[in-house]
């Protein structure tokens, strides 16, 4: 009786799970091989013209110097002899 049950549960636990995968899987293929709608692509487009692009130059950190002489006084204390080829 129990391990007729036991059956049940794992078939039924197996049934959902498959259906889940080819679910997920006809999702994942209809997404990648269906292009996206002309009034979808419109939004993006307009969404994304708003915004001004970023300017290399202001990317790099302005107190880099000041890490670089934390980094070199740490490596100085704990170890000295890799301290010069900073």
């Amino acid at each position: 009786m129990f391990k007729k049950k036991l059956e049940i549960f794992f078939l039924t636990v197996i049934i959902i799970a498959v259906a889940f995968l080819s679910l997920n899987y006809y999702r994942t293929y209809s997404f990648k091989h269906n292009p996206l709608p002309k009034e979808y692509l419109e939004k993006i487009t307009r969404a994304t013209c708003k915004f001004k692009p970023i300017q290399v130059t202001n990317l790099p950190y302005p107190n880099f110097s000041e890490v670089k002489k934390l980094r070199q006084g740490i490596f100085a204390t704990f170890y000295p002899n890799f301290a010069k080829f900073l």
